[in-house]
């Protein structure tokens, strides 16, 4: 029997090992508890999959001491690395094409990922068994990941950090109408709420409106259908390969804007490129643990502190000062983005309907019994 899984932040959440349960009883035998738990911790990297964990309070019965703290140390860990790279990446793109970046730093977590296969050669978890799933993530991470590195050099850091809180609300959204899930009033108006705070980020028609803020609008939308379809192959497809088929992608896609010429990087920047695909893989490893160690609702909240980390980089090395638009867009987002998650585990995700809406992704086909 497989974990329930946790809705929302689809494409941060990572599920372990189904614990298996006894005939008569329909609850897991001790022995079998402990073995899950044993294989969950194991397989830590390469057989995870991309949605909720189960916790240590679902494999034995209680947390274990001190294992929800381990997880969120390592959920705040990661934000600050994956904003160090959002920094680093902020810099680069004023001297070097977008698609040498997202190349560069992404050969470089294709290298984290097998180097994290090979001791125990876990290749099994770099098994792909829906080939056209995985390339049609890789198009929206590409996309995404693109729109992203172009528009970031025009933006604030701290703004397009608050614009990208916008995905759990249109992964919300796209789950009614793409997968069928049922979406409670509550959760549209907190939607509604959300996208409200985006407008006061964006502002639209004033004088502090800047286009590449659509940009990353868009970058965000893109990957929330990235996280759509992580949402429905997580079932049978690890995070290694969906991260490793992903990085792929986005090394071909890069590989495409050679034609227009790259900029031979001196020295330093060569080391900050590596530094940035460095801390792409730490900060996504250490976010699989913090969900091995802690529930979703315990260690997601500290996403959010991301935004402190952005308005402090923002500060000293780009000198950009928040305004209250800004703050006030952000805090909307927030306030909405928890409140969903609320929500979801109060209700604890409502299924699709049979029959319901589809989201056709190529090479995977749908099975009503998942």
């Amino acid at each position: 029997m497989q974990a329930n899984t946790r809705r929302g932040f689809a494409d941060a959440r990572f599920a372990g090992e189904p614990a298996s349960y006894t005939e008569d009883a329909g609850t897991p035998s001790r022995s079998s508890t402990r073995a899950a738990a044993l294989r969950l911790r194991v397989r830590s990297w390469n057989d995870a999959q991309v949605s909720a964990p189960p916790t240590a309070s679902e494999l034995h019965g209680s947390a274990r001491p001190g294992a929800p703290l381990r997880g969120v140390l390592s959920m705040l860990a990661s934000v600050l690395l994956l904003t160090l790279s959002d920094a680093l990446t902020k810099l680069l793109s004023t001297g070097y094409p977008p698609g040498q970046i997202i190349c560069m730093r992404s050969l470089i977590v294709i290298g984290f990922v097998l180097v994290l296969s090979t001791p125990r050669r876990r290749w099994t978890g770099l098994r792909i068994r829906s080939p056209g799933a995985h390339f049609t993530r890789g198009v929206f991470a590409c996309a995404g990941s693109f729109l992203f590195v172009l528009a970031i050099s025009h933006v604030p850091l701290a703004n397009a950090m608050s614009i990208g809180f916008a995905g759990p609300l249109l992964i919300t959204a796209l789950a009614g109408p793409m997968l069928g899930e049922r979406i409670g009033w509550r959760r549209w108006c907190a939607v509604l709420v959300g996208f409200l705070g985006v407008l006061v980020i964006l502002r639209p028609g004033a004088q502090g409106f800047h286009w590449a803020a659509m940009l990353l609008l868009a970058g965000t939308w893109f990957g929330s259908l990235r996280d759509i379809v992580t949402r429905r192959i997580s079932a049978t497809e690890s995070s290694s390969s969906l991260l490793l088929t992903t990085n792929l992608s986005m090394v071909g896609f890069g590989l495409l804007s050679l034609l227009q010429g790259w900029n031979m990087p001196n020295p330093l920047d060569a080391v900050w490129l590596a530094l940035c695909g460095v801390l792409i893989g730490a900060g996504h490893y250490l976010q699989i643990e913090a969900f091995h160690h802690a529930e979703a609702g315990t260690v997601v909240p500290f996403r959010y502190t991301a935004l402190l980390w952005a308005m402090l980089m923002g500060w000293l090395v780009f000198g950009d000062v928040p305004d209250a638009s800004m703050l006030g867009g952000a805090s909307l987002v927030i306030a909405s983005g928890l409140f969903i998650l609320y929500r979801e585990r109060r209700v604890g995700g409502a299924p699709r309907p049979p029959g319901g809406p589809r989201l056709r992704i190529p090479g995977y086909r749908w099975d009503d019994t998942q």
